[in-house]
């Protein structure tokens, strides 16, 4: 059985995990993961362009890299405060989607909170945890610099020599800050694997 995670969206990844091995100590795991961007194209819509996802494209990946009974971990999308409707709409579509090709596909599908993942890979990456101010908010609520977070997080993977992680068939030293996508599917499939300890 694989593990992995999707950050849907167009900016979004896919990683898969490869392999994992000890390297001494409770949470001493070494990952080797397989990671892909998200596949878009642009469309005119009148004046503006929009960026889509290419799903057949990702379809091809998702039906190269998972096989039946896999795991497939993504986040459990709601409604996000401070995101547009268009935003949130397109959101739940692409959640149903992949959703529908799970089903199809008999692919185990694990919702996650954000809250709940990042909470907990952000503190076992040893990341100090950065707020900003919500724009527009009068009680001066306060929010998660996550993109940010979540970069460092694999960074720190990296750098400590418990991940190994190849982008579209390149293996990267040093992770764009632009790829937050790839780095919150990353994530996403470590954290599921660390709290369910398969072997």
């Amino acid at each position: 059985m694989e593990i992995a995670g999707l950050d849907i969206g167009n900016k979004g990844g896919f990683s898969i995990i490869r392999e994992v091995s000890a390297i001494g100590g409770p949470d001493g795991f070494r990952f080797t993961i397989d990671s892909f961007r998200i596949p878009t194209y642009e469309k005119k819509i009148g004046t503006k362009k929009r960026v889509n996802i290419d799903y057949d494209e990702l379809f091809n990946i998702l039906n190269k890299e998972l096989k039946e009974n896999d795991v497939l971990v993504i986040e459990d999308i709601n409604v996000i405060f401070g995101v547009a409707k268009y935003t949130s709409f397109i959101m739940g579509y692409q959640k149903g989607i992949i959703e529908g090709y799970c089903k199809v596909r008999n692919i185990d599908l694990v919702k996650v909170r954000s809250a709940e993942w990042q909470r907990y890979m952000f503190d076992y990456c040893k990341q100090e945890l950065e707020f900003k101010n919500i724009d527009g908010d009068k009680k001066g609520k306060t929010k998660l610099k996550t993109k940010k977070l979540s970069v460092g997080a694999v960074q720190w993977l990296i750098d400590n020599g418990k991940l190994r992680l190849n982008i579209d068939n390149v293996e990267y030293q040093n992770i764009p800050v632009t790829y937050d996508g790839i780095t919150d599917s990353v994530l996403l499939a470590i954290y599921y694997y660390l709290n369910t300890k398969i072997s």
